[in-house]
């Protein structure tokens, strides 16, 4: 590229470098690819990292997906998978390092399943139970920086291919598509717009129980098409009672509301859906194994 050439080069050679052949495949122009790396368990998923962020393929290169939670539009110099958590690092030119953790959930993903499937809900790594320290970095001053770590619990990863709308959101869409394509959009009627009014949100749950099947805890997630992950604490609902006005003025030492932590063992988890107060399945259930980590001198 320091040539001029800014077309992205990523090769495979199958007779131990007799001969190359590009897996380029959709991969757009100018994206100049500075590093790749393999999945040490399935061999056709595959990182680069480019003149313009990280890219994943799930096909050995044939289809090519740029990788978002939040990783700066920025030259992606050096990539390095931690194996034991599956965990991929990325170096960047200027903006730091950045970490995807747990990517193991990309090799139960396919172009047929995206396809095919409404949502997916994958399933966790073990989930450690420990007395998490507080973060007393707002009292150190500016000059003493630390990166956010993980969120504590259970993290699970899920997919929405469509994601869910309110009656408003649909109604705007509608009226967009009109918009471009030059006909006149559909005009609502008074009793359609009270009811927009009037609806509730749908909503995306996780949906903890224990091991006998009860009720657990249920957390909400994101509703907006894509890939999403959301925490579970490890904890029970708050014993308070609920408080329509919480406090936002909270100190560095105080702490919002929570449950008590749940007991080791095995917990299953589903993704359910809320629309106008009624429940429905969309995923799973997948199984979670809470673990203690056990620092402590008595248990």
């Amino acid at each position: 590229y320091k040539m001029g050439d800014f077309d992205p080069y990523v090769m495979v050679s199958r007779d131990r470098g007799r001969t190359w052949s590009s897996i380029r495949g959709d991969l757009p122009d100018r994206q100049i690819v500075h590093a790749l790396v393999q999945d040490h368990v399935q061999p056709e998923l595959l990182f680069v990292g480019t003149e313009f962020g990280v890219w994943a393929t799930l096909d050995e290169g044939d289809h090519w997906h740029q990788l978002g939670g939040g990783i700066p539009t920025i030259q992606a110099r050096d990539l390095d998978i931690q194996r034991d958590w599956n965990d991929l690092a990325v170096g960047t030119f200027g903006r730091g390092f950045w970490i995807l953790d747990d990517y193991s959930v990309l090799r139960e993903l396919s172009e047929d399943r995206l396809a095919t499937d409404e949502a997916i809900l994958f399933s966790p790594r073990q989930a450690l139970r420990y007395i998490e320290q507080r973060d007393r970095q707002g009292s150190r001053g500016d000059g003493f920086w630390t990166a956010p770590n993980p969120p504590y619990g259970s993290v699970f990863t899920v997919w929405l291919r469509d994601g869910l709308k309110t009656a408003r959101e649909l109604r705007i869409e509608a009226e967009k598509e009109a918009r471009e394509n030059d006909t006149d959009p559909p005009l609502p009627s008074m009793a359609e717009l009270r009811a927009e009014d009037l609806e509730v949100e749908p909503e995306v749950l996780l949906v903890i129980r224990d091991d006998a099947g009860d009720l657990v805890r249920r957390v909400p997630t994101s509703r907006e098409a894509g890939l999403h992950r959301t925490a579970w604490d490890l904890r029970w609902p708050a014993a308070d009672p609920t408080d329509l006005s919480p406090r936002t003025d909270l100190a560095p030492w105080d702490s919002a509301d929570s449950g008590s932590l749940v007991l080791p063992g095995r917990y299953t988890a589903t993704l359910e859906v809320r629309r106008a107060g009624e429940l429905a399945t969309l995923a799973g259930p997948v199984d979670i194994d809470v673990v203690p980590l056990e620092l402590a001198t008595l248990t």
